[in-house]
């Protein structure tokens, strides 16, 4: 349960991090206000969790309806906090299923990443990946230039920057046929809940499928 709570605490400060990016405010600054009276929210109004059900899922001030994404997150992120130190006993695994989180849910929102929360996070994830000495699949990282070189030529703007980069950056953590797993399931998943004329946020289809290739990986 404690690491339920710990991991919801993430979550809420998830969803401000990629609210404040998508409205291009500062996130290291500024209380958090209700979106539509502006009012500044109170430490109790910030439970992860608790308050949405204590306040009914309304602002205190003016009974705005909060969003439930907000819960949902928190939810979601106490959960992955929960079975990444149960299943898999790692922070690792945790900071990379989250920071996939977070860059879904941007990408559902807007159909846009920004490039400074992908960058900085990935890199941190590499870091730290790094000093667990655990192996780096060079020969998967090799295919990855290749085959997404090539994809970005052949496709253009057809295909996100971020959704390669991504791919990108998982490639050297994965056995070379865990990594073509991911693009496999993430493509499928993608394709069932594609339209025709219609631009499809692929990141969280790529979030789905790291979850899948971990399982399996495990």
């Amino acid at each position: 349960m404690f690491y339920f709570l710990l991991g919801s605490i993430f979550g809420s400060f998830g969803h401000v991090l990629v609210s404040r990016l998508t409205s291009r405010e500062n996130f290291l600054t500024g209380r958090s206000r209700c979106d539509a009276c502006q009012q500044q929210l109170a430490a109790y109004d910030l439970l992860p969790i608790v308050s949405y059900f204590i306040l009914r899922g309304k602002c205190r001030h003016c009974a705005t309806l909060i969003p439930k994404s907000i819960l949902l997150l928190e939810i979601f992120s106490g959960l992955l906090l929960f079975f990444s130190l149960s299943c898999w006993h790692s922070w690792l695994i945790f900071f990379w299923l989250f920071t996939a989180l977070l860059l879904s849910l941007e990408d559902f929102w807007t159909q846009q990443v920004d490039l400074r929360l992908l960058l900085i996070s990935q890199i941190i994830l590499l870091i730290a990946y790094g000093f667990t000495g655990s192996i780096w699949h060079l020969e998967t990282l090799g295919l990855a230039v290749i085959f997404l070189g090539g994809l970005f030529l052949v496709a253009g703007r057809k295909i996100g920057l971020a959704d390669l980069l991504l791919l990108l950056f998982w490639s050297p953590l994965f056995h070379m046929e865990h990594w073509l797993m991911l693009i496999i399931v993430a493509s499928l998943s993608g394709l069932l809940f594609s339209r025709a004329n219609q631009p499809l946020p692929f990141i969280p289809f790529l979030s789905f499928a790291l979850v899948i290739t971990l399982i399996i990986a495990k």
